[in-house]
């Protein structure tokens, strides 16, 4: 969605003025080249997912919202303790990663191994 409004700003409206270097309307036109494809890979991807089995679109949705839940109490302990910096610690997404590293005393899903 946010590439769809990028697309609308007069990206050659500074470029097109007396006195730019020419560097400066190649850097605009690239952008503007840029957001229209980030703006139809956005179309192309709810064209997918608009496909999909009405079951698996109500379970991304519920995850989705599960997420945006946790995220939100997340935020909020870590807000509440944040002269405390060790407690606001213990609020954060790791859980829901499978391959966030342990954390001290606690056991958790070793991460993958770095790749050379």
């Amino acid at each position: 969605m946010a590439a769809s409004r990028i697309t609308t700003l007069p990206v050659n409206t500074h470029a097109s003025q007396a006195g730019r270097p020419e560097w400066v309307k190649g850097l605009a036109t690239e952008g503007g080249a840029i957001a229209a494809e980030l703006s139809g890979a956005d179309a192309a991807q709810e064209i997918d997912i608009a496909a999909l089995p009405a079951k698996t679109r109500d379970a991304w949705r519920a995850k989705g919202l599960l997420w945006t839940a946790l995220k939100q109490i997340n935020d909020a302990g870590r807000l509440v303790h944040s002269e405390e910096p060790k407690r606001a610690a213990a609020y954060n997404m790791s859980l829901l990663y499978r391959t966030a590293p342990a954390r001290e005393g606690k056991k958790g899903s070793p991460a993958p191994p770095s790749k050379p």
